[in-house]
């Protein structure tokens, strides 16, 4: 509460809110600035901001076009959270907490920034480094943030709410698609079928851009509802539910992805079985481990003989002929747009190949995603933009061991070690998610 003494001078009660900050600021602001600097408020105004952009990291619709680059809710939320950390910092409510693995993100920037001066396209390869300055600071504002368990358990829980709500818009969207396929709702979240065989089925993308994304986010809400339902914090119920819908809603992408959710399973099933359940636990690991390796295979080869393929594969002892997936075409273009430029690369942001695809709906496609996290890396910032990202995926898999789960921390170090590994190394094998 505000109250104003005899003497006109305002006292500002531990209990304040920040309406009244509010309201002091604009009847009498010297007493705003003078009381600042002893609370906490901008922080936790910066937390809380974070948990709002933590549950817009669902909503990668609607979106609209800046200098070329999609800006979406989270853009202007990472803004705010940014703005106030930064005011925290200046008015002492906070320090700032170092962390050696911000040395890795500094050595990536600088290959990023190396090669935005050998680029073919210098102008277009500086905005995209403004960009990648944006996520980088993204895991040094988290670490900043979320300094607690407790703090740590609220952004899950946040996450995993925002994954209530996608796998809600999942389920209702496949219940539309069989009962009235002309729906307005369908428009917005279902993917074409891309160069997967068109069918009696919906291909999901709900709230993302396209299916892979919404696959590579559900991989990473798979594992976090886990850690949650071990350490207690999520009952059976809402545990159940969840893992349905992400479930079903992951096997509705119709991605590569699939063999990532279906390894880190495994694994996770593995370790929870391992001393009860031996026969549970090897078979989990068993079959998580079998599609994930026939998954990378699913990659490498098209459903159909499309007439761009470069070469066709005929299988012995058999008439059948198959022909190379659009992936494999963009590996291999990317790869001589490295040999072509290995120090630099040919610029942050530019095209790392180009490849024309007749894809299984007979669309013609024209890409220029390497589709592969290295070699994408390797094309635009060259041979020290890859080793930055080496080194980075070496560092955060070799913290998620020993895989044991002995302490409460250690349910935390698996399981988003885990997420990691699903959602950017497996799922880097045939997308770009750097």
């Amino acid at each position: 509460m505000i109250n104003q003494a005899p003497e006109k001078i305002l006292i500002i009660n531990s209990q304040f809110s920040i309406i009244n900050y509010f309201q002091v600021f604009f009847v009498q602001p010297q007493y705003f600035f003078a009381r600042l600097n002893n609370q906490i408020m901008l922080l936790r105004a910066a937390q809380t901001t974070f948990l709002f952009l933590i549950f817009s990291l669902c909503l990668m619709q609607p979106f609209f076009y800046f200098s070329g680059l999609r800006v979406i809710a989270t853009d202007f939320l990472f803004l705010a959270a940014f703005a106030l950390w930064l005011l925290a910092l200046i008015f002492r409510q906070t320090k700032f907490r170092r962390h050696d693995f911000f040395w890795l993100l500094v050595f990536y920037f600088l290959t990023m920034a190396v090669s935005v001066v050998f680029s073919v396209n210098p102008r277009s390869s500086l905005i995209k480094l403004l960009a990648e300055l944006y996520l980088l600071s993204l895991p040094v504002l988290a670490f900043n943030l979320i300094g607690t368990e407790a703090e740590l358990r609220r952004a899950l829980h946040v996450w995993l709410a925002a994954t209530g709500f996608v796998v809600s818009v999942g389920v209702v969207s496949i219940f539309v698609f069989y009962l009235d396929r002309d729906s307005r709702l369908l428009s917005y979240t279902l993917f074409s079928f891309g160069s997967l065989p068109p069918g009696n089925y919906p291909r999901l993308m709900l709230t993302f851009l396209n299916a892979n994304m919404l696959c590579n986010y559900l991989s990473v809400s798979l594992l976090i509802l886990l850690i949650l339902r071990k350490l207690g914090r999520v009952n059976l119920k809402i545990f159940s539910a969840l893992l349905a819908g992400i479930l079903i809603c992951s096997i509705f992408t119709v991605s590569a992805g699939l063999g990532g959710i279906a390894l880190c399973l495994g694994v996770w099933l593995w370790l929870e079985y391992r001393k009860s359940n031996l026969f549970v636990a090897r078979s989990s690991l068993l079959a998580g481990g079998l599609a994930g390796v026939a998954l990378v295979f699913a990659l490498l080869i098209s459903p159909n003989l499309h007439p761009t393929a470069p070469f066709v594969v005929e299988l012995p002892f058999s008439e059948t002929r198959i022909a190379p997936s659009a992936r494999i075409m963009t590996w291999t273009d990317s790869w001589k747009t490295f040999l072509e430029n290995p120090l630099t690369g040919r610029g942050l942001g530019q095209d790392a190949c180009y490849v024309t695809y007749f894809d299984s709906s007979g669309f013609m496609q024209t890409l220029t995603d390497a589709h592969n996290v290295w070699l994408n890396l390797a094309a635009q910032t060259g041979v020290f933009g890859l080793l930055a990202i080496i080194l980075i995926i070496y560092y955060l898999s070799r913290r998620t061991f020993p895989l044991n789960f002995d302490r409460r921390e250690s349910v935390y170090r698996i399981g988003l070690g885990l997420a990691f590994f699903g959602a950017f190394v497996y799922q880097g094998i045939g997308g770009s998610y750097e």
